[in-house]
């Protein structure tokens, strides 16, 4: 029974060796729990780290916590399309669960971020279209954009 119950944990923990790879690949692979355990461990200082981290706790539906990290991940890189995409998606679901104090500043959030990452990759059509389709429908119409799958 004891050898069984070391097992588990074992199989349950993450590896000591475990990189940023490994925990992307348990992201992908949706396991959460795992993947956000190896990604803490991890001292790297690459932006990959926060904005995976970021995705978690938004699949998670944490999204001040999603905010927290993705702000680390511009701190890391700023230049990275993908973090500031991120970041302007985490703020238009900020802006759809605030308050009508609150709204106005995430909006000029969203409109400055989206902005930046259509700037940072112009050819990138998933961020075109994406900030079209905030912008537009979410303005004008009031339909829910969020970004959570799943």
């Amino acid at each position: 029974m004891k050898k069984l119950i070391l097992l588990l944990v074992c199989m349950m923990s993450p590896p000591l060796y475990a990189s940023i790879e490994q925990g992307i690949t348990a992201f992908e692979n949706r396991n959460l729990p795992l993947a956000k355990s190896i990604l803490l461990q991890q001292n790297d200082k690459r932006y990959q780290k926060p904005l995976y981290l970021t995705l978690i706790a938004v699949k998670d539906g944490e999204l001040d916590e999603a905010e927290e990290y993705i702000k680390q991940a511009i701190e890391l890189d700023a230049k990275n399309a993908e973090v500031q995409f991120t970041y302007a998606k985490i703020m238009a679901e900020q802006a759809e669960a605030s308050s009508i104090f609150s709204l106005t500043g995430y909006i000029k959030k969203v409109k400055k971020e989206f902005i930046v990452a259509v700037e940072l990759a112009p050819k990138n059509i998933e961020y075109r279209v994406y900030t079209y389709k905030w912008g537009l429908i979410r303005l004008n119409y009031g339909v829910n954009t969020t970004m959570r799958s799943n």
